[in-house]
């Protein structure tokens, strides 16, 4: 089997329309969130082959930027109320990839692998998407070649996963007072299944789609489910109100 970057996007953005619907529509329901998963470690992967194969880095910076502020609004009107996280997915993936340069910039490792813990925090203090988790997932794609040290990273990335969960008690449980269930926490281990997937990834692109597409997909659908959502409760509400 063999599978390129189009297959990957496709993959990705299913999985994290399908976590989004659950998300919106059945909060209470988690095998949405599980499936969802699978989108964001595909998108850390991706970013990082992203930044091994641009010809301009700032070009790629400026595009991930772009998105970031065209998202926001929709992001924070989906999903502000109910989340610390208040950063859309694409200041992550930005500063995943500033993680990524300032690695390979700086010439002292034990600076340089500072400078990446530090910005991964800083990540999670401005409350960007999965926080410094995303962060340091997407350096994970770019410190280990997912064929020749896959156990390497599939280890890390292990680590990773239950360093998450144990910040994400803390924060929901005990200090927000967020009921949050064991299936939750267990669902945080999906985004290990992504791993063999991309074990598969031949390097290539596959079809040629639109780059901007892509890009495109996460505001417009997030957008699209929003003011679905609206919609239905305000039709809701005014059927109940003639009852």
């Amino acid at each position: 089997m063999q599978i390129n970057s189009f297959h990957l996007k496709i993959i990705a953005c299913l999985a994290m329309l399908v976590d989004h619907i659950g998300y919106i529509f059945f909060p209470k329901v988690l095998i949405f969130r599980v499936i969802g998963r699978l989108a964001f470690p595909i998108f850390a992967f991706l970013i990082t082959q992203g930044y091994t194969h641009t010809k301009n880095l700032q070009d790629y910076l400026f595009r991930l930027f772009v998105f970031l502020m065209i998202s926001e609004p929709f992001y924070l009107f989906a999903f502000r109320p109910v989340s610390i996280e208040c950063i859309n997915i694409f200041g992550t993936l930005f500063l995943g990839l500033v993680a990524i340069y300032l690695y390979e910039i700086i010439s002292n490792k034990t600076y340089a692998w500072t400078a990446v813990v530090m910005l991964s925090l800083f990540g999670s203090f401005l409350g960007v998407d999965y926080g410094f988790f995303g962060i340091l997932l997407i350096f994970s794609f770019y410190l280990y070649d997912i064929k020749k040290d896959f156990y390497a990273l599939f280890f890390t990335q292990c680590l990773l996963i239950m360093i998450y969960i144990g910040y994400s008690y803390v924060i929901y449980s005990i200090i927000l007072h967020v009921s949050v269930t064991i299936g939750w926490f267990l669902a945080q281990l999906m985004y290990l299944a992504v791993l063999p997937l991309i074990k598969y990834y031949n390097g290539q692109k596959g079809k040629i789609v639109n780059k901007y597409a892509f890009y495109a997909f996460y505001p417009v659908h997030i957008a699209v489910l929003s003011i679905t959502y609206v919609c239905l409760t305000r039709w809701q509400s005014t059927i109940l109100a003639t009852l």
